[in-house]
């Protein structure tokens, strides 16, 4: 029997991203992939302000708040101009996530157009917020923020109007269960008394909610709007019990991604034990604008008799001179096989990105064990091999914070080019070399990594095993072909083939 020649270890890694691979089967199995762009830059931050500047501009904004909830004018200063271009507080609610920016439109709002806020008022008043968040944003009022974006207010729902069961006028529309839900106006309702006759027309909630019509307050109605939009206030006022239980909704018009610092936002607000919430949005916004926006502890009434209160304290901010980074443990574990051949992706789960916050940009970035767990100069951490590392992280400063990184399901490729008799024979012979096949995931990996066709190999068969029937039918097996530059199904006994395979690593 002849002896093997030596199989080819091929390793290597550059990073870049990722996205998938399409598997079609008959005969022969192609895939193609694309990639997928990844992460947003780090921006560049000005100086914060002096301590007590920011410290004294913090208490300002609690102090007009306040007014503003307090000031039950019905216009500002003109017919045309509704109530809450001037009064009351617009906030939305929601959550922190190190995945998107608390300040851009969700998914589902980009789709319907329209975004989802209540307005709060001595005179429009409730205990909770929606969906029991415990923090977000305000937005400061259109007449006092010159200069700023004002998405446009649509409309007004004296109580949740279920928007996301309303799939038409960017949430004013009727509601998927009532075709009579539309905005009050069409349906000739302009006073709260006529809102609550077509409110109490079913029974039970969220059914009457869901039931409701919308006041629609849109820019172009003048004094209608103004007229509208009180009414929905007078109409809070006809079902104190349920208005004061369930927060109103504002609906206003979806606005571009990305654009912080043209957005009126006036503060980050909690309420409970939402503060590290209202942290994560302050230092958020001020990494990528750095601009430091005052956070506000945000008291709702136990009960209807007392007001809102809403306090500026200096424990409650982030001191954004410190260096933060989340200290958690970077686990990286998709499959990756490496290889010395130029890498056009990161491997799926086998690289991320983790930047710090505060502190004095730029940010150097260091890998205890490089080999094992390199980083980039923009954060982006890659799995060499399988074990463990810590990455660090100095600003200017010198200031430095750590986390811990732990990579598995990394291999190194091996290549045997020397044919087999047919695949048995090549899986017999990876097994006592103490290889692996690939499998399909392996496939998916390699053309991912490295593009379809596949780097030229060594002299040798011009097919390869893969070592795997996933992806064909029963009686053949998953091969790469150089000379067709695709994967394939060949049979189990077709001879000539050398041999793909892995090694842990």
């Amino acid at each position: 029997m002849n002896r093997r020649r030596p199989s080819h270890f091929l390793f290597s890694s550059h990073p870049l991203n990722l996205k998938r691979l399409l598997l079609a089967s008959m005969v022969l199995i192609i895939w193609g992939c694309t990639a997928q762009q990844a992460g947003r830059p780090l921006t560049e931050r000005s100086p914060s302000s002096a301590h007590s500047q920011f410290i004294l501009a913090g208490q300002e904004t609690a102090t007009r708040i306040t007014q503003r909830y307090r000031d039950t004018r019905s216009d500002c200063g003109a017919p045309s101009r509704p109530a809450f271009l001037c009064t009351g507080i617009i906030l939305r609610g929601t959550n922190p996530s190190p995945d998107y920016h608390a300040w851009n439109p969700s998914n589902l709002s980009v789709t319907s157009g329209g975004v989802s806020f209540s307005y709060l008022r001595t005179d429009a008043k409730y205990k909770g917020l929606a969906y029991s968040y415990k923090n977000g944003f305000f937005f400061s009022p259109y007449l006092a923020s010159a200069g700023k974006v004002h998405p446009e207010v649509l409309c007004s729902f004296a109580i949740d109007g279920h928007t996301f069961e309303r799939p038409t006028d960017k949430g004013c529309g009727a509601h998927i269960r009532y075709t009579d839900s539309g905005l009050c106006r069409n349906q000739g309702i302009t006073t709260a008394a006529q809102w609550l006759t077509h409110y109490d027309r079913v029974t039970g909630n969220p059914q009457r909610q869901q039931h409701q019509c919308a006041f629609d307050v849109r820019d172009a109605l003048n004094e209608q709007a103004t007229s509208a939009f009180n009414a929905s206030i007078a109409a809070m006022k006809l079902i104190p019990s349920e208005s004061f239980a369930t927060q109103n909704e504002l609906r206003i018009a979806t606005w571009a991604q990305n654009i912080p610092t043209q957005l009126p936002i006036e503060a980050f607000f909690y309420v409970n034990d939402g503060l590290a919430g209202a942290q994560h949005d302050q230092r958020d916004f001020y990494r990528v604008t750095g601009i430091n926006i005052p956070i506000i502890r945000m008291t709702l009434p136990a009960v209807a008799a007392n007001d809102a209160t809403f306090e500026f304290r200096a424990q409650d901010q982030v001191d954004q001179d410190e260096l933060v980074i989340a200290p958690s443990v970077m686990v990286l574990d998709g499959l990756s096989i490496k290889a010395s051949w130029p890498r056009l992706r990161d491997s799926v789960g086998n690289a991320a990105t983790r930047l710090p916050t505060g502190g004095h940009p730029p940010y150097r970035y260091v890998s205890s064990a490089p080999a094992v767990v390199s980083v980039n100069a923009a954060g982006k951490v890659v799995g060499e091999r399988t074990g463990s590392a810590t990455i660090t992280v100095y600003d200017a400063s010198n200031q430095s914070v750590s986390y811990p990184v732990q990579v598995g399901n990394v291999f190194l490729l091996g290549i045997q080019p020397y044919p087999f008799a047919d695949v048995h024979a090549a899986n017999a012979w990876v097994a006592s070399q103490g290889g692996h096949s690939p499998g399909l995931a392996g496939a998916t990996d390699l053309a991912h990594s490295f593009g379809l066709p596949l780097p030229p190999g060594t002299i040798g068969a011009q097919n390869y095993w893969l070592l795997t029937t996933e992806g064909c039918p029963a009686g053949l097996s998953l091969y790469y072909s150089y000379q067709s530059g695709n994967y394939g199904c060949g049979n189990n006994a077709q001879p000539g083939l050398g041999a793909l395979y892995m090694i842990r690593y």
